[in-house]
């Protein structure tokens, strides 16, 4: 994950982050309360699933770039999967998705506390 991002943001751009990775995930919520949950086939399990899975790690901050291609790609799917005209909100949210995977988690994410850069303090004994 360091090797994608040289920072972590702090502070107002780190809040800006996580408040765009809390709008994307609630995107994705709002696309899985949409769907038919009464006649649930394994792939529309399968789809819902990743979608719930995929909404947690945003918030959380966890793997971000790969969460944000997966939103961007299940609202593709939504969007060409209908059977209705092309939608603009999927490939908005879409869009929105890919700009959380190349922008990264920010400091307020798990990525940033288990990747983030490490202070290394080396004290000299004074031998």
């Amino acid at each position: 994950m360091q090797r994608l991002y040289s920072t972590f943001p702090a502070a107002w751009p780190g809040l800006a982050l996580l408040m765009l990775r809390c709008v994307a995930a609630t995107a994705l919520i709002a696309y899985a309360n949409g769907g038919a949950w009464l006649s649930l086939t394994p792939a529309l399990l399968l789809e819902h699933g990743l979608t719930v899975m995929t909404a947690m790690m945003l918030i959380g901050g966890l793997w971000t770039p790969v969460a944000g291609v997966v939103q961007a790609l299940l609202e593709l799917y939504s969007n060409f999967s209908s059977s209705a005209a092309a939608d603009l909100n999927h490939m908005l949210w879409a869009a929105v998705g890919f700009c959380v995977a190349m922008l990264g988690p920010g400091a307020c994410s798990i990525d940033s506390r288990l990747f983030g850069r490490r202070r290394i303090d080396v004290r000299h004994s004074g031998d």
